[in-house]
């Protein structure tokens, strides 16, 4: 039974695998660090 259980888990897998289009994600991070350091360029010039 495990054996069947397994083969069902791959084919669903299968069925739900697309290519993976990176454009479609925002890096939270590189934006947040990018905004901070524009609060900090900011600070200084005033």
């Amino acid at each position: 039974m495990a054996a069947a259980m397994v083969e069902i888990a791959f084919q669903l897998i299968e069925q739900q695998q697309v290519p993976f289009d990176p454009s479609q994600f925002t890096d939270r991070y590189e934006e947040a660090l990018k905004g901070f350091v524009a609060s900090k360029q900011r600070a200084r010039t005033l």
